[in-house]
């Protein structure tokens, strides 16, 4: 599990880590399709960015 962890962090920290702003507003903006990148980003940043369709139907819902 600890090996598995560490690579995990070592991927994350080669592709996402660069792309996550520290400011917490705007990380509201980091869309992701795949399950992967947002348990990754959910593990080692703390917060789980929503898939493309899950802000889209945030946004029609607000204009309903």
């Amino acid at each position: 599990e600890t090996e598995h962890y560490e690579e995990s962090r070592g991927i994350y920290n080669l592709s996402w880590k660069k792309k996550i702003p520290e400011d917490h507003f705007l990380r509201q903006n980091i869309l992701t399709t795949g399950f992967s990148c947002r348990s990754q980003i959910k593990r080692f940043e703390g917060f789980r960015p929503l898939h493309p369709l899950q802000a889209l139907l945030r946004e029609i819902n607000l204009f309903n």
